[in-house]
């Protein structure tokens, strides 16, 4: 008895300290589940240029390409580029496909300059890239807050959605007066007051203009307030664009051509038959139900870049 007491005393520790092992992923993907049973999403090591549209020719048949590069450092760190049939749309392209749109969507445009990190480079924020307990960041639950690397095609559209992750489930409804009361003094000149307090309702986190693309992970307008942190990490796991960004991007490839399109893999590879020819698909699946396959490939990647410094022209000497 004694023996199996001392066992059991020494092997728990050791179960705690399992517990402890931070599982990072590196190489190829693989799935990962912690032992709280709580599933990591898998990433695959893809990167992206715009020689790919030669040396993979079946991206040409998706009209969208949306490059997200989530890396923190470098030149392109936290950066967003859009290409329709080949071709990097630029900010002046967005802000005339708002305008002419309507005064509804106009609006987005205000302090988008700032959001921009150079001709057709856009500002955004991807996950935090870290296990998160519940409470942290008003979390709900425990979560990865990782952006996952890989090809991906839209799963679902919906102008606004609510956040389950990090929205509380009494949140919203009205304000609502309360009533206490309480008795002070001594018997027998004892009384009761009372006092009226109004609660405020929970905010609820909403998302708007939002394209999921992996699970529960999206393409979104930055939350009110969350503007300014563009261009560095900060998110749950989606992508966080400006308005502009994501009022251009939901407008136009909600309604994106529907037709059979490569059936593309996480890994950035094209699936293929026995024969070796290219599938192609009409609908997509995925856990949000089945949707009309659009002409949009996304893609997100991890690529540090540094531009060479130029070298400044030495002045003549007279």
């Amino acid at each position: 008895m004694r023996f199996l007491l001392a066992f059991f005393i020494g092997f728990f520790p050791l179960l705690a300290d399992a517990q402890l092992v931070d599982l990072e992923i590196s190489g190829p993907a693989f799935d990962v589940m912690d032992l709280a049973g709580l599933r990591r999403p898998v990433e695959y090591p893809v990167t992206f240029s715009v020689n790919d549209f030669e040396t993979k020719p079946w991206m040409k048949e998706f009209e969208w390409v949306i490059v997200v590069n989530k890396a923190t450092t470098g030149d392109d760190r936290q950066s967003l580029r859009i290409y329709r049939n080949q071709v990097l749309v630029d900010a002046s392209t967005i802000e005339q496909d708002l305008y002419s749109e309507s005064a509804s969507l106009s609006w987005h445009l205000k302090d988008f300059p700032k959001r921009v990190w150079e001709h057709g480079v856009f500002k955004i924020s991807t996950g935090r890239e870290e296990f998160e307990a519940k409470g942290e960041h008003g979390a709900q639950r425990d979560n990865y807050t990782i952006t996952p690397s890989g090809y991906f095609v839209p799963q679902y559209f919906v102008r606004k959605h609510k956040s389950e992750a990090y929205s509380n489930q009494s949140c919203g409804g009205k304000a609502r007066t309360v009533t206490e009361e309480r008795v002070v003094g001594r018997w027998p000149n004892q009384r009761v007051v009372r006092t009226t307090r109004t609660i405020q309702p929970v905010k609820c986190v909403y998302m708007e203009d939002v394209i999921f693309f992996n699970g529960g992970i999206a393409l979104h307008k930055a939350i009110s307030g969350t503007e300014p942190v563009l261009g560095a990490k900060a998110s749950g796991g989606c992508v966080r664009m400006p308005g502009a960004v994501s009022a251009y991007l939901y407008k136009n490839l909600k309604d994106a051509k529907s037709v059979d399109l490569p059936l593309v893999k996480q890994d950035g590879t094209a699936a293929v038959d026995s024969a070796g020819n290219i599938i192609r698909v009409s609908r997509n699946k995925s856990v949000w139900g089945e949707l009309d396959a659009r002409s949009v490939l996304i893609i997100v990647h991890s690529t540090v870049t540094q531009r060479p410094v130029p070298i400044p022209t030495p002045r003549p000497e007279f």
